[in-house]
């Protein structure tokens, strides 16, 4: 309906263009025409009969021509009509319907200046506002339904006259509203349908929603309290491992206090008159505490390892001593076996290294008593030398009986050896690979293996190569130390016969008539040791070097015994 009223604008603006010309020379016609307010010299228009008889007359059909052509040009205009207000009151003066009717139209025309009072709000606001008016709804009537519009128009002087009005049959409006009012309904109950689908989908998905946040709720819940139990857990497992690790270190300890005394005793005997039998027995003896004495030194080092106290020291020391004395620990063993084992030293490496000799010496001692342990005839060699960049290569190689590329994954796992009849074969934890693997990287180091089974195995280490400051100037003293040494083994040197060699074990010092001559002049030892089996072997190695010894149990009888001999010697 906007469509019409939009339209019939357009319309009546064009019929009062057209027919504008017509009523502005109409006023040389006003006598005859009477159709403008004009013409009566704002004077009351003459009555309907004295109009009555100029319908029909020259002027009148010249005034109605051009709204007549336009009537023509369409069939969907009923009537093409001028208006007029006066005295409040609205005048038609003209109307197409007097010599053009479209079909269907019956109605009697109206006369010229017929008034018109019937409410028509459209029609009065063009007229009092001269302003272009149209129909917001069609004008329903018995016969027929159609739609107004006006569009105000002037004389030669620009002065208001009247309005110009079209009537539109609106001939298919209702089956139009009909059919918009049907696709109006149908929208809306699509709408309707979707707008339910929609709101069950969303109901679906927003319970679906609810039941997922209050699955993941639980979710959440359980995880946490999984995570709770979980941190309960790992917290009582840590303390149950930093009870187990404090106990193995102390129990270590403990254990090895005696078995120091029991070896002490071994080697002391061993150098005392003994015959074959006996002295089999005592060195069956020695080498068992040997063998259990390496497996509390693992037990404590992995105790210390796992609680975190392993340390490393960064001292100056001297590489090849630290071989030599690993070879003289081992001498006794590359005899037994009937084995050589060598040393060969890089003339280039400086006589004197900075790092922790003890660690370097229990790491080279682990490999080279397993190169021994592992080898039954050839050779065992130790080698340092420089590696790429700053660093320093330790291997020892032997021609044992090797390992294989399975063995080799499981090489430096805790508790584990190359194969399950090693342990039963030749003994041993399983840690000490681990251990030194470890130890070599606290040494900012690696370690690794390279193994032919059947022709041998080489194991080596990689440490920092830092020259320590005894030797940063002294190249020649590192050069002279290049050529390979062998170590020899030795048999066995018996020693002079221990008899008296201290007093009774209450005493608190040796006699001194209990000194060998020959070490007369040896140092006085203070011996502060509150084990009696460790005071006992102490005591007896110290006066085989031939020391007088004094033993104090603690440190306060240290320092009376101090005291005592500072008064004696004033």
């Amino acid at each position: 309906m906007r469509h019409h009223g939009h339209f019939l604008a357009r319309v009546v603006l064009l019929v009062a263009f057209s027919a504008g010309g017509s009523t502005r020379c109409g006023a040389n016609r006003a006598d005859s025409a009477g159709s403008c307010r004009g013409h009566f010299g704002g004077r009351r228009p003459p009555p309907a009969d004295r109009l009555a008889f100029q319908a029909g007359s020259p002027d009148h059909l010249a005034l109605l021509a051009p709204l007549v052509k336009f009537h023509k040009a369409t069939s969907d205009i009923i009537y093409v009509y001028t208006a007029i207000l006066d005295k409040n009151r609205i005048f038609f003066v003209l109307g197409t319907d007097y010599s053009y009717r479209v079909n269907g139209d019956v109605e009697v025309p109206d006369p010229i200046m017929t008034p018109h009072d019937t409410l028509d709000p459209t029609l009065r606001r063009a007229l009092e506002r001269h302003e272009v008016a149209v129909d917001e709804e069609p004008v329903k009537e018995a016969v027929r339904s159609y739609m107004s519009a006006y569009a105000p128009f002037y004389d030669r002087q620009g002065r208001f006259v009247g309005v110009i009005g079209v009537d539109m049959w609106v001939r298919d409006f209702d089956a139009r509203v009909s059919a918009i009012r049907r696709a109006g309904i149908g929208a809306f109950a699509a709408v309707a349908i979707l707008s339910v689908l929609a709101g069950f989908v969303v109901f679906r998905l927003s319970r679906t929603a609810s039941r997922a946040r209050r699955r993941d709720r639980i979710v959440q819940a359980r995880l946490a309290d999984a995570k709770r139990q979980a941190e309960v857990q790992a917290q009582r497992a840590e303390a149950a491992s930093r009870a187990k690790s404090d106990f193995l270190a102390m129990m270590s300890h403990e254990i090895r206090t005696p078995m120091n005394g029991v070896l002490g005793f071994a080697n002391l005997l061993l150098e005392t008159p003994l015959n074959v039998e006996q002295r089999e027995f005592v060195q069956t003896v020695r080498r068992s505490g040997d063998s259990l004495l390496t497996i509390i030194d693992d037990v404590l080092d992995y105790s210390k390892i796992e609680a975190g106290r392993m340390t490393i020291e960064q001292i100056d020391f001297d590489l090849r001593a630290v071989c030599d004395e690993v070879c003289a620990i081992l001498q006794s063993a590359v005899a037994e076996r009937g084995l050589t084992m060598t040393v060969a030293f890089d003339g280039s490496l400086p006589a004197i290294i900075r790092g922790d000799p003890v660690r370097i010496r229990q790491i080279l001692l682990n490999l080279a008593s397993n190169a021994v342990k592992f080898t039954e005839r050839g050779a065992v060699r130790i080698e340092a030398a420089r590696s790429a960049g700053e660093q320093i290569k330790i291997s020892v190689t032997d021609s044992g009986i090797g390992i294989t590329a399975e063995q080799m994954e499981r090489l430096f796992k805790r508790f584990t050896q190359a194969d399950s009849s090693t342990t039963r074969r030749y003994g041993g934890t399983g840690l000490g690979l681990a251990i030194s693997k470890t130890l070599v990287e606290l040494m900012g180091g690696a370690i690794g293996a390279q193994s032919d089974p059947g022709s041998g195995s080489t194991f080596w280490i990689t440490l920092p190569l830092i020259a320590g400051a005894a030797s940063r100037g002294d190249s020649t003293a590192a050069s002279s130390m290049g050529a390979e040494r062998f170590m020899e083994t030795k048999p066995f040197i018996e020693v002079p016969v221990l008899t008296a060699a201290v007093t009774e074990p209450s005493a608190t010092s040796a006699a001194p008539s209990a000194i060998p001559a020959r070490h007369a002049a040896a140092a006085r030892v203070l011996l502060v040791e509150d084990n009696f089996v460790n005071q006992r072997v102490a005591v007896y190695m110290l006066a085989k070097l031939g020391h007088p010894v004094d033993v104090a149990k603690h440190g306060a009888r240290r320092s009376r015994c101090c005291k005592k001999r500072a008064t004696s010697w004033s």
